[in-house]
């Protein structure tokens, strides 16, 4: 169903895809947990060919990554050496964005800036890294400025003292 997200789907074959993918269902891929529990993850690339939508997400501490960097670090290690980078980088960032918004059923206000949502935004440092490879490359200490609902909540100190905000 549309409001389903089934988490992890590690067995799933391609008539589970195709069934999926019809009643618009998403799947959330935790890779560093599934290959620690498992020694495998979902198969994200068929999942992917079949036309079902896949989000990225943590799961918990004792087998997967603290916080959404590591995950999608994680994930595009996989994605390089198992996939052949079958995912470009744009992929991976729809992940961990607007496809995460809708598999969690917030992507009529998450996920994307556009008027309307609520305007959560990252900006990361583009001096080592370019486009995509700036966040997927990045580190924590990467990080430039995060706007929560269009307020800011973290940044360096150029980007908290030089922007003017507005209140939301």
């Amino acid at each position: 169903v549309r409001s389903t997200a089934i988490i992890h789907a590690v067995a799933l074959n391609y008539k589970d895809a195709q069934l999926i993918r019809e009643r618009q269902s998403k799947i959330i891929w935790s890779p560093r947990s599934n290959i620690d529990l498992y020694g495998n993850t979902s198969p994200v690339a068929m999942l992917d060919m079949a036309g079902v939508s896949i989000a990225l997400g943590t799961d918990w501490i004792p087998s997967g990554s603290m916080n959404m960097f590591r995950e999608l670090k994680c994930a595009d290690e996989w994605n390089q050496t198992y996939l052949d980078k079958h995912f470009t980088d744009a992929d991976l960032w729809r992940m961990v964005t607007i496809n995460a918004a809708m598999a969690v059923g917030a992507g009529n206000s998450l996920g994307q800036l556009r008027k309307g949502y609520l305007g959560d935004l990252a900006i990361y440092d583009g001096s080592k890294n370019k486009d995509f490879r700036a966040i997927l490359d990045g580190g924590v200490e990467d990080v430039a400025l995060v706007l929560r609902g269009g307020a800011p909540l973290y940044g360096d100190t150029t980007a908290m003292t030089g922007l003017a905000f507005a209140a939301p």
